[in-house]
Order: structure tokens, then sequence, then C-alpha cells
């Protein structure tokens, strides 16, 4: 089926989900649950509501479901015109539920990312209520809306593993002037029903985002300060990838240090205390690990053969010692020229000798000359796939191609890159290939959200072990303008490689712009989506675990049948999921 086909199909579905939305509001004011008043809309978390947009017709409830260990949101809506006084939350005696609020900040988009995309001022950056370190309020929360704007929240509830399944519900306090002027009130109950069975906190498929704690003291104006600041503030943006599924390598990017060359000795001390309470669990309640995490040379030995054997062979054995060479690789070369695989084959051969559990990841596709080097293949997204008009990639080696090397004990993980949105603005591609860009997964900002969340599915579809992404600050980096390196506002500028956001999954969140005592991450409504799509991985997993592959299957037919066609429509993805939580739980 076409993309457009599923376009056209959606844009009906869009007027039955009206539809069947209305019918849902009268049949929730017949049945005694109080319906929304007409100042405030409740929307799917996969509904993206850009500032120019009509809102659509709102949900009737807000009804949730979860597993233990996996957190759901949902949005709310003021309408152009009503202001947010105050909102509080009530759990009850049920505090084994986690309830957090966030207001949707909005993003000018002045260049769509392509053809899918479109200009607009469109909802990412999610501005606590609170600062989660300290439980202190975030006064930006309630800043107002930009006149002829809604004011959007997302609510997330996070269930432990400890909490027991069932239903219980869980209340808002809305305090809001109406667009009339007049004071209203409304307390808004969510439903939320536990699942007998629990997810993993760590996660079962791997990732390895980039981040840049360089990038982050610059954009925090903290670039001079004392390195334990420096180290505070990354702690804070490792624990909220982690949060969400999502394991960050890069970080201070500083490699043990050295001690002496002759003998080789290194200082470990420094290394361990920024990486253990990822690595150990400790950095989370819920005792979340990192699933990997990048080995960095020491640039003073770089050249020196025998200086480096040394060093990884030292390094290995200290990751053995501390229980991590599992989760450690050595990162060899990024989407390198075919010039350069002699010698990348070269370099991971050196280091898989000195050092034999250190897996060496390569971001290129399989390849003869770098046969026997590499344990971690990680393949661009689109070049894994035959597609019809494929212009991209120089060729296609489909999944099954690296069976071979992971009978031997490989992995094959993979990546987005621009060739999820065209690598060139909408008018600078041909119409052939603007058709072509479409519908892949993407972390874009003014793409759907059911894009922003597939990876998860796609993953368990076609069997891929894990994912890596370069950069989750890239907008962050200063930018070369006439030969000058100047500093970039990613609060107003995420266009990078000609995509919206592609790097960027996190804004920079400082007492300046946040009212706040303390420096924070400000994670982005895509986020949220990549955890949910990781959390349909888990679900899967679970259900092939429990031999339940009908019904899986049932569940990547329904939403991803491939990498292109996804469904868009946020109602089919909460049915396919709660018809795999439901055979999941019959078992």
């Amino acid at each position: 089926m076409s993309q457009r086909r599923i376009g056209h199909l959606s844009c009906c579905l869009l007027s039955a989900i009206a539809l069947t939305a209305s019918l849902a509001l009268a049949a929730a004011r017949t049945s005694g649950a109080p319906p929304p008043p007409d100042w405030l809309v409740l929307l799917s978390a996969l509904h993206k509501a850009p500032a120019g947009d009509r809102l659509p017709p709102s949900l009737p409830k807000l009804s949730l479901s979860a597993a233990r260990g996996e957190c759901e949101g949902a949005q709310i809506a003021l309408i152009p015109g009503a202001r947010l006084i105050d909102v509080t939350s009530d759990v009850g005696t049920d505090e084994s539920v986690a309830l957090a609020l966030f207001r949707l900040d909005f993003i000018e988009i002045q260049v769509p990312s392509n053809a899918e995309g479109r200009v607009g001022r469109w909802p990412d950056p999610l501005i606590p209520e609170r600062d989660p370190a300290t439980g202190q309020r975030v006064p930006a929360f309630l800043q107002p809306a930009q006149p002829g704007e809604p004011t959007l929240l997302y609510v997330e509830l996070c269930v432990p593993n400890a909490a027991k399944p069932g239903a219980r519900r869980v209340h808002l306090d809305l305090s809001a002037r109406r667009p009339d002027g007049e004071p209203a009130h409304f307390r808004l109950p969510i439903e939320l029903r536990v699942h007998a069975f629990a997810l993993p906190a760590t996660s079962t498929f791997a990732t390895s985002f980039g981040f840049s704690s360089i990038s982050a003291a610059h954009q925090h104006g903290l670039a001079e300060e004392a390195p334990p600041v420096q180290a505070a503030l990354t702690q804070r943006y490792a624990a909220a990838a982690l949060r969400h599924r999502v394991s960050l390598h890069g970080l201070s990017m500083e490699p043990p240090a050295l001690v002496s060359r002759d003998p080789l000795r290194l200082d470990f001390t420094a290394h361990d205390a920024e990486l253990a309470p990822l690595l150990d669990g400790t950095l989370l309640p819920s005792g979340a690990r990192a699933t990997s995490f990048d080995v960095r040379l020491h640039p003073a030995l770089r050249g020196d053969e025998a200086a480096v054997r040394a060093y990884f062979r030292l390094y290995a054995e200290h990751l053995r010692q501390r229980g991590w060479l599992d989760q450690a690789f050595f990162y060899v070369a990024d989407e390198p020229r075919e010039a350069d695989l002699p010698d990348i084959a070269r370099r991971a051969r050196l280091v898989r000798a000195a050092a034999p559990g250190l897996r060496v990841l390569v971001a290129h596709a399989l390849h003869p000359q770098l046969d026997g080097a590499i344990d971690i293949w990680a393949a661009n997204l689109n070049c894994l796939f035959e597609r019809p008009g494929d212009g991209y990639c120089p060729a296609i080696l489909a999944p099954e191609r690296y069976a071979g090397p992971r009978k031997e004990g490989a992995r094959l993980w993979w990546y987005q890159s621009c060739g999820s949105h065209g690598c060139a603005d909408a008018g600078g591609l041909p119409q052939a290939q603007q058709a072509y860009f479409e519908g892949w997964p993407s972390y874009m900002i003014d793409h759907d959200a059911a894009l922003n969340r597939s990876m998860g599915a796609l993953a368990f579809a076609h069997g891929i072990d894990g994912e890596i992404y370069f950069n989750t600050v890239e907008a962050w980096h200063p930018i070369e303008v006439e030969g000058h390196r100047t500093k970039t506002d990613p609060w107003r500028d995420v266009l990078r490689f000609h995509g919206n956001g592609d790097g960027t999954l996190f804004y920079p969140g400082t007492p300046q712009r946040l009212g706040s005592a303390a420096h924070m991450p400000i994670e982005s409504l895509r986020l949220k989506h990549l955890r949910d799509g990781l959390e349909d991985f888990e679900y899967l997993a679970l259900a092939q675990g429990l031999g339940l592959r009908r019904a899986a299957r049932a569940f990547i037919q329904a939403l991803v049948p491939s990498p292109w066609q996804i469904q868009r429509s946020p109602e089919h993805w909460d049915k396919a999921r709660q018809a795999l939580a439901r055979a999941i739980e019959a078992r």
C-alpha cells in the first residue's frame, strides 16, 4: 500500500475518530462521568497539536493502562484564550503511582524537515511543574500562552515494579480563567489500570545515544565552573535519558587518566565515578542500568601501537573486574569511506586481540574488508530495506545478510540519519525522491508522533539488537558563520542536516529561562514517544517469551507492516497495545 494511500485512510480515520469521540462524550454524560468543560480538551499522548492548528474534539475522559515498570502519558489542552492559573495532583493514598506534569513549549519551524513536515510552532520542550531532583516548583511551568495559542499540558503516570495490579484513579485539580475572563475550576479524574505483568527496569533492547558534557556546560553557562559542577549536570542528563530507557555515550569524553607510560599505568578514579551510577544501577530508584557505553582511547597514546595494545588490555581487565565489560564497546569509526576500511580493520583487530571480550562497533554496513574485525555492525536504517524509488543507499543489505556474522556472535544495530527525512529541504528534492523519504521512522519535531515512536516495534519486527544515535544535543554546538564559531540557541533553532531536531532530544533548562534555582535537562515530547516505542519492544519481547508469536505479529502488522508504512492513528496504537496486553495477561 502506498504512503499516500495510507495518508488518505488516515484522513478518513480521523473523521471516524471525531465521530467516535462525540458519541463517547455523550455516553460519558449519561453515565455520570464528569465531561471536560468547554475550555478543556483531552488528547492522546500520540497527538501533536501545533499552535496554529484547530484542536480536535476532546476525548471523553483520560483512561490509561500500564505495566508495572512502565510510564504512560496523555495531554490536556486549554483552548486559546484560556489561561492556566494553577494545577495540583492527587494520587490519594496510592503512593505507588508517580505523577508528573509538564507544560509543552513550542519551537518555531521555519523550514519543513521534508514534504511531511510543515512550518509553524510545534510542541516539543516539556517544562516540568517540579524539578525532578528537588521537588521544587518551576515558575516557568505556569507561563501564559501566547495570544491565540493553546496551553498544552503533558501528564505522565509511572508505575513502579512493586505496584499491585488493578484499577485506580488519580486526580488533577485545574484552576483557570476562561476566554471570557471568568474563573473556572475542574477536578479531572484519570483512570489507570495497572497490568499484572512487569517490564524490566533495564532495557532489553540496547541503546547508545550521544551526549557531550562540554556542549551542555557551554549552553548552561557553566563552562567556567569547577569540574564537579559539570559532572553533576552530566549525571542529571544521564538520569533523564535512563528514565526513558536510553543509555548515553560520550558524556565527559574523558578517558582514564594516564599515570605513566613505561610501565603503562592508568587511574580509573574519575572514569569510574562518572560511569558507576549508570552501570551499577544506582542512579535511579528503579535500579535501571545503562545497556552500553563507549570505551575511550587516551589521545596521548595515538600512533604508538604497543602502548595502545597495553592500554586496551588494562582497560578491558579493569572493566571485567567491575563487571562492566559486557556493556562496553569501542567505537572504531562512524560512517567511514571505503578507502579507510583497511586501516579501520587493522585498528579493530588490534583492539580485539589486546582486549578479548571488548566489542568493536562500526557505523557501516557489512563489508568483506571488515570481516572478522567487527562485533557490532551499526547499519543505516534505510539501507537495510529495499524500497521503490531508492536513490539514497549505494547498496541494500537486508538484515538476513548479517546472519553469518551473528551466528559467530556479532550483533546488528541500526541508526537513523537524515535519510529519515531526505538530507535536503522539501523544495530541494525531485518529486520521486520526496516520495521515497516519506514515512520512515523519524525523530523530527514536525513529523507525526507515530514516526517518533515506531523504532521499538520495527526493531523487534526485524530482529535488530540495538540502536545507536549520534547525538542528543547537536543543536547546542557552535556553528560556523562567515568563518567564525557562533553560539547557537536550541530554543530557537534546531534545524540540523535539513531536519528539525535531528540529533537534538534535550533543551538546556537554565535558571534564567525557568525561574528555578537549579540547572536541569528539559526533555522533549519526542523523547517520550521514543520511550513509548522502547516499551513497545518490551511488550513484544515478553509476548514472544510467552509463546504469543501470533499476538506479536498482529501488533506489528497493525502498526508497522513495513519501515515506511507506519500507522498514524493514536486510536489504532492504543487498541493494538491493549490487545497485546490482554494476551500477555491471559498467559
